[in-house]
């Protein structure tokens, strides 16, 4: 039967609870404020759930299909709502809830997107999120497009999957942004950014993505990457 699992460090079962559908995206946060985690979890036939750090079930919701999900403070308050793009190209915004705080129609429909910090350094994320050949900066509390980076190739726009993280590893201070991407095809690509959009340093490998994350740098105050993908976790430092 169907379930939906989380694993430990050590990949043992923690714990599993049914699904009664297919599960087409899932996130997690500190949704409550409660300094626990939650985790929402989105099926094939539209219904999301939220479940407790024990695997609980918290609240249901039901809505049109998911293509992608995610805990952010989209709306600069200091705290994570839910942010979904639908099949249709509808995006909304949850409380903790569960209940709607905006929704509209975007730019593009979108099989996957990222939250990050804004590039402004305005207090709420953005969608970052495949636009043909480019990168598109999606404010979605004010719902419309800060910017547009060439991605230097065409991002596939089947599946979910992008990652980004931003990545404090400059002397002078400024960041690069990371993306883990999927081409047309069956490569995976890893490209990162300047501040300003200009691509630094790309790398294609032949296999499934998987995620980005930061860890402490060689040079104290900065930091590395850490790249899961083609089942390996490569770590790329600043030269």
């Amino acid at each position: 039967d169907a379930c939906f699992s989380l694993l430990g460090s050590d990949g043992k079962i923690l714990w599993s609870t049914p699904a009664s559908q297919t599960v087409i995206c899932a996130t997690s946060g500190n949704l409550l404020g409660n300094s626990k985690t939650q985790f929402v979890v989105g099926y094939i036939d539209g219904t999301i759930q939220m479940l407790d750090d024990e695997g609980r079930l918290i609240w249901q919701k039901w809505g049109e299909p998911l293509s992608d999900l995610e805990a952010s403070d989209a709306m600069g308050n200091g705290h994570d709502e839910i942010v979904e793009m639908s099949k249709t190209g509808i995006w909304m915004i949850r409380d903790k809830g569960g209940n709607p705080v905006t929704q509209y129609s975007g730019p593009v429909p979108v099989k996957g997107f990222s939250m990050i910090p804004d590039p402004g350094k305005d207090k709420s994320a953005v969608a970052l999120f495949p636009d043909g050949e480019r990168y598109m900066f999606y404010n979605l509390k004010r719902g419309f497009p800060l910017a547009e980076w060439n991605a230097g190739f065409k991002p596939s726009r089947v599946g979910t999957g992008l990652r980004a993280v931003w990545v404090d590893w400059n002397l002078n201070g400024d960041k690069s942004l990371a993306i883990l991407d999927k081409a047309i095809g069956t490569r995976s690509v890893l490209t990162i950014f300047d501040a300003n959009g200009n691509i630094q340093f790309r790398e294609v490998f032949y296999g499934d993505r998987g995620a980005l994350a930061v860890t402490n740098g060689a040079t104290l105050g900065t930091q590395a990457l850490l790249c899961a993908v083609d089942g390996k976790i490569l770590e790329y430092q600043k030269n």
